[in-house]
């Protein structure tokens, strides 16, 4: 585990408490960095994520894992204490993103959002909404969108407007995982309204 990722898992943590015996969906979840950790320290893990030869390299655990695609999770999923979407929203156009704060909604009351945001000058509309941000082109790797291209970074404001438009009371965790984080990234906290 790199020093970020300890950082980041520290700071997960503490927002969740104690993770034994609670039930945790980790998305788009990589390489199973955070998913093993979890199912070390007693949590039922389900890890989801969408390219296979990122799970191949996955720890052996107690964690759990599917490949599948965080804009099409099953609506059988859960009940979890916890979902984790740790570094995926900016990889999703804004209909996707909040397409998949809804279906949270059926999943679990409480989720981890760690997110880049922009306060680029473009507005995208969804429905009859319009959402401020920019554009963002995504690069062709391992850990980039599997087809969003291009994704959307939503202004903090517009994030704000997305979660109370998809259930969810927004609590901003301020404060950067790690010292070097960029500052362009926020974490929140979301509850079921």
């Amino acid at each position: 585990m790199t020093d970020p990722d300890q950082l980041r898992l520290r700071r997960v943590l503490g927002i969740i408490g104690n993770p034994q015996g609670q039930h945790i969906l980790d998305l788009a979840c990589r390489i199973g960095v955070f998913s093993t950790a979890l199912a070390q320290a007693g949590a039922h893990v389900l890890g989801v994520e969408g390219r296979q030869e990122n799970l191949d390299q996955a720890p052996a655990s107690n964690a759990r894992y599917i490949v599948g695609d965080v804009r099409k999770l099953p609506s059988d999923l859960g009940p979890f204490d916890w979902a984790l979407c740790l570094g995926i929203l900016y990889h999703l156009t804004a209909a996707e993103a909040l397409e998949l704060l809804a279906a949270l909604r059926g999943m679990t009351s409480r989720v981890i959002v760690d997110t880049h945001i922009s306060n680029g000058p473009e507005t995208v509309t969804v429905g009859s909404h319009e959402y401020a941000g920019y554009t963002y082109p995504e690069p062709k790797s391992l850990w980039a969108s599997l087809d969003s291209d291009p994704s959307w970074w939503f202004s903090i404001e517009s994030l704000n407007d997305v979660f109370g438009r998809t259930g969810w009371i927004s609590y901003q965790v301020h404060g950067s995982a790690y010292p070097m984080e960029p500052t362009d990234r926020v974490w929140f906290t979301l509850e079921a309204a």
